[in-house]
């Protein structure tokens, strides 16, 4: 049975420090296309295995994928693999879309080592100035604010936001908050950088709730305190989740337990700038 991470919920936790602790976040974050939205991400365990098929089960329960000719296996460290190396009681990882039909298609395939352990994920918060920017490494190094000189590792899945849309646009001497995983061998790997300018402070909140409203361009919740609370989401709100159920509003459902980073307008106005986490209702 898959075992219950906290790591998608974890993440959007990130996600709330990054927010609140930066001083500024620009708006240039454009909209995801319909492209991007086509292809999702998940990990779980193989429980199943047919002739064309595997079925997997993750944190929002079983989930069957179709193998084809163009459906990639690779392990961690990118070696290629096939469809008969897959075993029962692994844990694998990747992308998938859909065909006409509505079926789940295997893209990409990552068989993970036997010793992985979803529970067991270093993921750590870093702050500080850009000192180096290094293009051909796809890496920058950062000085952290008790002045620790690291280097942080960047990759296609890399988010930018604030002022910054890819490592190019970084420069020495900007003011970054990072969050990443720390791999086995201390590698860290960046899974969101946030730079802006120092100036125009927004008003940056977080709420946990219930969602008792969904739609494309409203959420409204209740939190933990009862207070009812509405949200605007427009292009520029992220959804987060490990496991790549939560990539739109219309993936979010009724009774579902959220956090929400948002900005509070003058106007009075929640506008969400990120919506992860929790599991939807039983």
């Amino acid at each position: 049975m898959f075992k219950k991470s906290l790591l998608a919920f974890t993440t959007a936790i990130l996600f709330a420090t990054l927010f609140v602790g930066f001083a500024s976040a620009d708006e240039g974050i454009g909209p995801q296309t319909k492209e991007k939205r086509a292809v999702r991400s998940l990990i779980g365990q193989v429980v199943e295995i047919g002739d064309r098929e595997f079925t997997i089960e993750t944190r929002k329960g079983e989930v069957t994928l179709m193998v084809t000719e163009e459906t990639v296996f690779k392990n961690r460290e990118g070696d290629a693999l096939s469809f008969s190396d897959l075993e029962l009681r692994q844990y694998v990882t990747g992308r998938f879309g859909k065909d006409d039909e509505g079926n789940l298609i295997a893209r990409v395939v990552i068989i993970l080592p036997d010793d992985f352990d979803p529970q067991q994920v270093d993921i750590v918060r870093l702050q500080g100035k850009v000192e180096k920017i290094n293009f051909g490494q796809g890496t920058f190094d950062l000085l952290t604010q008790s002045g620790d000189l690291l280097t942080i590792h960047v990759n296609e899945r890399t988010k930018f936001m604030g002022s910054v849309e890819n490592l190019k646009d970084l420069e020495k001497g900007m003011r970054v908050t990072v969050a990443a995983i720390r791999g086995e061998e201390g590698n860290i790997l960046a899974k969101v950088v946030v730079a802006g300018r120092q100036a125009g402070r927004p008003k940056i909140g977080k709420a946990i709730g219930e969602v008792t409203l969904i739609n494309d361009t409203e959420m409204s919740i209740v939190n933990r305190d009862g207070k009812p609370i509405t949200f605007i989401i427009n292009e520029q709100t992220k959804f987060v989740s490990e496991d790549g159920s939560l990539t739109q509003a219309s993936d979010i459902e009724n009774g579902q337990k959220l956090l929400v980073v948002f900005v509070h307008t003058d106007d009075g106005s929640n506008i969400a700038k990120a919506i992860g986490g929790g599991k939807g209702p039983e």
